[in-house]
C-alpha cells in the first residue's frame, strides 16, 4: 500500500488549506414548504436545542434560532458564510455545538444534513438561493466555493480506503472489457476517465459514445467484464437499471455516487461515495475527478513496464500527429 499512501499524502497536502469537512447527500433536495423550511421535532439536534435553549446565552440562542430556521443553508454552506448571514461570529456556532454536547460544529452540521437528506431541492431553487446570497455584501463567492471544493476533495483522501482502491484498480486492469456508464452531468466525466485510461489500456469504452448504446453494451456483457457506474443525485433511472442488469449478467459492478441512497448500490460489488457539495446550483464533480485521477495513478503503478511502453507509444503517435 506504499503507493497509495504516497498518493493520498500528496493530494491531501495540496488541498490541506480547508478546515471544513462537508457532505452532500442532500444535493438537489426538495424542501417541504407545507410546514416551512423547518426541521421536524424528531431530529435529534433540534431536541438538544429545545432541551437546552433556556440555558444558552443570548448569542448562542441567535445561533440556535438560525440553525433551526435554515437547515439547508447549515447543511450546504461554509461556517463562515453561515456566521455572516446570522450576524454573529463563527466561534459562536462552535460554542453552540459544544453547549449541545457535540464534539465540534461539524458533528452538529452532520445532524442537520441528515435531517434534510430525504428532501430534494429543485435545481431552480438552488439557483434562486445563489442569487439571493449574492445580494449580501459580505458574500464572497470565490472564497465560499473554494472552501467547499477543497473540503470535498480533502474528504476523498481522508475517507478513501487504500485496500479497496487497490482491489478495484486490479479488477479494472484484469477486466476483459471495462464499460463506463453515466447519464446527464456524469457522462462527460467518464469521457475524461476513459481518455486517461486509454493511454495504456485499449479495452475501455463509454457507453453511448462512438456508436455504442447502453442496450448493446448490456446485452453483450460477460462475467469477465467490469462495469463502472457514475451517478450523482438526482439519480438517472437508466443508471439504476443498468446497474441491476449488469449484475444479472454477472459482470463486476463498481458504483461511484454522492449518496448512500443511490438504489444501484444494492447491486454493486464495490462502491465509492464522494462528496458533491457546491455553492453553485449544480453538484460539484471535483471529488469525482480527484478519485478518477488517483485510481488511474494506482493502476499505472500496478501495471509494470507494460504501461510505460503503451504510454510511450501513445506519446510518440501524438507527436507525429502534431497533437502536442
Amino acid at each position: 500500500m506504499r503507493g497509495f499512501s504516497f498518493l493520498k499524502k500528496g493530494f491531501a497536502a495540496y488541498f490541506s488549506q480547508s478546515v471544513y469537512k462537508t457532505t452532500c447527500d442532500f444535493c438537489y433536495k426538495k424542501v417541504d414548504y407545507s410546514g416551512g423550511d423547518k426541521l421536524s421535532k424528531d431530529d435529534s439536534f433540534q431536541d438538544k436545542i429545545s432541551e437546552r435553549y433556556s440555558q444558552l446565552s443570548g448569542t448562542l440562542q441567535v445561533a440556535a434560532d438560525f440553525i433551526i430556521a435554515n437547515p439547508l443553508d447549515v447543511a450546504s454552506r461554509s461556517l463562515r458564510s453561515i456566521a455572516s448571514n446570522a450576524g454573529i461570529s463563527p466561534a459562536s456556532f462552535s460554542r453552540l455545538a459544544k453547549a449541545l454536547g457535540y464534539e465540534s460544529y461539524e458533528e452538529l452540521r452532520e445532524d442537520s444534513r441528515k435531517a434534510v437528506s430525504d428532501k430534494f431541492e429543485p435545481i431552480s431553487d438552488r439557483a434562486k438561493r445563489l442569487r439571493a446570497a449574492h445580494k449580501n455584501p459580505t458574500f464572497d463567492i470565490i472564497t465560499e466555493q473554494g472552501e467547499i471544493i477543497r473540503s470535498n476533495i480533502n474528504a476523498v483522501f481522508s475517507d478513501l480506503d487504500g485496500a479497496r482502491l487497490e482491489k478495484v484498480s486490479k479488477a479494472l486492469l484484469g477486466a476483459h472489457k471495462v464499460h463506463l456508464i453515466g447519464s446527464l452531468g456524469s457522462a462527460g466525466l467518464l469521457d475524461q476517465f476513459a481518455y486517461m485510461a486509454g493511454w495504456f489500456l485499449q479495452n475501455w469504452n463509454v457507453t453511448g459514445r462512438n456508436g455504442t448504446t447502453l442496450a448493446s453494451t448490456l446485452a453483450n456483457l460477460s462475467e469477465d467484464d467490469v462495469v463502472v457506474v457514475l451517478s450523482m443525485a438526482p439519480f438517472a433511472k437508466r443508471s439504476i437499471l443498468a446497474t441491476k442488469l449488469a449484475t444479472d449478467k454477472k459482470a463486476k459492478v463498481i458504483v461511484i455516487t454522492d449518496s448512500h441512497k443511490f438504489p444501484g448500490l444494492a447491486y454493486a460489488d464495490e462502491h465509492f461515495i464522494v462528496r458533491s457539495e457546491s455553492s453553485n446550483f449544480f453538484s460539484s464533480y471535483a471529488s469525482v475527478i480527484a478519485l478518477f485521477e488517483t485510481m488511474i495513478s494506482m493502476m499505472v503503478s500496478l501495471s509494470g513496464e507494460n504501461a510505460d511502453i503503451a504510454i510511450a507509444k501513445m506519446e510518440e503517435a501524438n507527436q507525429k500527429l502534431e497533437e502536442f
